[in-house]
């Protein structure tokens, strides 16, 4: 055979080569070297291979490279390999390996299926993903199903994708994406990083979301930056978010919830719905809040329900409701506001100033305002600013006041109380203290309304004692 060429080795043809093979050992491959075992090995048929048996091709295929791959073709190369197993494949090693797929085409890799790729793969290493290239390895990825990607595990799925590129994933498409990402684990998400992570999400759909859950996504999500996240858009990331449950939202936490949040629109918040928002916004800090600003909050707080708000907490609330502003707050919705309003305690009331105070009383309906409750209905008055108060408007004002006790109402300072009774329209006297002592001084007597004495025993004035003691000290 060592003196033989390729036009011998036609004229002998692929049944006569294949019988000759057989009766050589592993020495005798050696000493025939790459090229003459390539040009037999091209004289030889499917059926051939067949009869050889996968360790007589092995053996054979150990002693070409990477040229003769080349002169046989990926169909040649694919009927070989095709009568190999997995063991013959770790003979082989991941270099041959390579070598051979790199011959290889689409067609070839269709006619191998899966699982035989799948024992190809298992054999390669980094170094020969990457000579093999996105397009070679996502053609190859095409032909596996999700008990190949199971079989070869998160670390080699990883050196794969680590290969390809934006249009690889695009060929592949998000059911494949979902199958591989699947079955690898936080390790293999870190070291594909945030640009892979958001090239390979970028080509699945809520589907594929679904399928994977949340642990899944979070532990991707974790590994993206806000420029990766920002690429994926409001809607990749809502339909991510919608499968996430509430531990997923804590161990993200809350800078990355904040850069999700900065890139989604009012429609994600509506299909992402209250529940989600409200684990959202309760794991970020009040500098995560800042940095979404008014207007995203807003449209956060727009698609709550008030059990939502209260589960945000009243820490966050406020912070909301400071980011937001007096004109937002207003106009946010009865039960948005009202929301709110329950969310917090007195102690965040406080921390409020006066405008937002007043934007979040009036963004509640009237006859609704006392749901909020006397105690921070107090407080609320007693925290806006005096010359602020008018700003309520007198319906507003007396719903509230009408909800809080009389002995709250006692301790409002003097100028609060007589903004109040301005704004109420009742200062009949233009006073500037609700004391009676301080109204009696401010208008001469002349000008004092007075009661006809035959008309004081039809009034309760008839029951008083001393009708100075009636009018004496505060109107409240």
């Amino acid at each position: 055979t060592m003196n033989m060429q390729g036009d011998q080795f036609a004229q002998l043809g692929g049944d006569k080569l294949a019988d000759m093979t057989m009766n050589m050992e592993a020495s005798n491959f050696m000493a025939l070297g790459g090229d003459k075992l390539a040009d037999m090995t091209m004289n030889m048929g499917a059926d051939n291979f067949m009869s050889l048996g996968g360790d007589k091709l092995a053996a054979m295929t150990m002693n070409m490279g990477a040229d003769n791959f080349m002169a046989m073709g990926g169909d040649k190369l694919a009927d070989m390999t095709m009568n190999m197993q997995g063991d013959q494949f770790a003979q082989l090693g991941g270099d041959k390996l390579a070598d051979m797929t790199m011959n290889m085409e689409a067609s070839n890799f269709m006619a191998l299926g899966g699982d035989k790729l799948a024992d190809m793969t298992m054999n390669m290493q980094p170094d020969n993903f990457m000579a093999m290239g996105g397009d070679k390895l996502a053609d190859m990825t095409m032909n596996m199903g999700a008990d190949n990607f199971m079989a070869l595990g998160g670390d080699k799925l990883a050196d794969m994708t680590m290969n390809m590129q934006p249009d690889n994933f695009m060929a592949l498409g998000g059911d494949k994406l979902a199958d591989m990402t699947m079955n690898m684990q936080p390790d293999n998400f870190m070291a594909l990083g945030g640009d892979k992570l958001a090239d390979m999400t970028m080509n699945m759909g809520a589907d594929n979301f679904m399928a994977l859950g949340g642990d899944k996504l979070a532990d991707m999500t974790m590994n993206m930056e806000g420029d990766n996240l920002q690429k994926l858009g409001g809607g990749k990331i809502t339909m991510m978010a919608m499968n996430f449950e509430r531990d997923n939202f804590g161990k993200l936490g809350g800078d990355k919830l904040a850069k999700m949040a900065l890139n989604m629109e009012g429609n994600n918040f509506g299909e992402l719905g209250g529940k989600k928002i409200a684990m959202m916004a309760m794991n970020m800090e009040g500098g995560n809040l800042q940095e979404l600003g008014g207007d995203k909050i807003e449209s956060m707080a727009k698609n709550m329900e008030i059990n939502d708000l209260i589960d945000v907490g009243g820490d966050n609330i406020a912070v909301m409701a400071m980011e937001m502003g007096g004109d937002k707050l207003s106009a946010i919705g009865n039960e948005q506001a009202k929301g709110m309003a329950i969310a917090m305690d007195n102690t965040h009331i406080e921390t409020l100033a006066s405008d937002q105070i007043v934007g979040l009383a009036k963004g509640i309906d009237t006859d609704e305002i006392a749901e909020v409750g006397k105690e921070r209905l107090f407080t609320m008055v007693d925290s806006i600013e005096v010359d602020v108060v008018k700003d309520l408007g007198g319906d507003k004002l007396s719903s509230m006041m009408g909800a809080v006790e009389g002995d709250q109402i006692t301790v409002l300072a003097e100028e609060k109380k007589v903004s109040i009774i301005d704004t109420l329209d009742a200062n009949f006297f233009d006073a500037e203290s609700a004391d009676f002592t301080a109204i009696m001084e401010s208008i001469p007597e002349s000008e004092r309304p007075s009661i006809p004495e035959d008309k004081i025993g039809k009034t309760k004035l008839n029951e008083a004692e001393n009708l100075s003691s009636a009018f004496s000290g505060s109107l409240f």
